[in-house]
């Protein structure tokens, strides 16, 4: 693990660099949901089951291609109305997805388990004395298991959809995906023995990074993510780009045979 005075340097440079190339973190995409979450207090139900479609459209594509089509994807399912939506089947939300050019390879097995999910949510609102009072009443990383393996385990949900379920309803955390266990793994930035951090890793070492630097779970995501994605600054993905990266100093990249 880096020092504290590392952590600080390091998030700091990413900040800088990524602002001074268009990219501020503090709009990014899931802080609408925490201000969000912040203006209105709890979240209900049907922005729940936003929060969870918004998730799996994120599977395996570019965000960018979604993004400009939300506004036509909330329309589709009927603004999360649940009996609009239970009126549907899953292939026509797969091919409403499809049409509006947005769908990844794996939406007709996602939208295959939608009535099954709004089910499994609706039963943790009506048990648990309310969805939003159940899912603040313990950690986040102990609700993604209950989620993705557990009690309430969702159809087609891993760790990394069940993070990112979370963040679309405002929550605090990171995701562990391609780009941050590989940025964290021992060939980048090292918080791991491995090659790529594990999921458990990227969510350990990102929890230390914020005591350290006071940064929050979800700007420390960000960050990472807009660092590496091909669709945002595009540095440390697949092929890094270590002759402009500015944290190049505290990677063991070119320590690579």
């Amino acid at each position: 693990m880096k020092s504290q005075m590392q952590n600080v340097e390091i998030f700091n440079k990413l900040d800088q660099f990524l602002k001074g190339r268009g990219f501020d973190c503090d709009n990014a995409r899931i802080f609408s949901f925490v201000k969000e979450r912040e203006r209105i207090g709890v979240f209900d139900l049907p922005r729940h089951i936003r929060g969870l479609v918004y998730s799996q459209l994120s599977a395996q594509i570019v965000w960018a291609r979604v993004e400009v089509k939300l506004e036509e994807i909330d329309e589709l399912f009927f603004n999360y109305d649940i009996p609009s939506i239970k009126r549907k089947d899953g292939l026509y939300f797969s091919n409403g997805i499809k049409r509006l050019n947005c769908a990844n390879r794996f939406i007709e097995k996602y939208m295959s388990g939608l009535h099954h999910n709004i089910s499994v949510l609706e039963r943790i609102d009506g048990i648990e004395g309310g969805i939003d009072n159940y899912y603040l009443s313990m950690p986040a990383e102990q609700l993604v298991e209950i989620l993705a393996a557990g009690k309430y385990k969702l159809k087609w949900i891993g760790e990394a959809l069940a993070w990112e379920y979370l963040r679309n309803v405002g929550l605090d955390g990171i995701k562990p995906d391609v780009h941050t266990c590989r940025i964290m793994g021992a060939n980048r930035l090292g918080y791991s023995k491995e090659a790529e951090a594990s999921n458990n890793e990227v969510v350990s070492a990102a929890k230390e990074i914020s005591k350290q630097t006071g940064l929050s779970l979800s700007m420390i995501d960000a960050l990472l993510w807009a660092f590496c994605s091909e669709s945002r600054a595009s540095v440390c993905g697949k092929n890094p780009k270590c002759n402009i990266c500015p944290i190049a100093t505290y990677c063991n990249q070119d320590n690579l045979a």
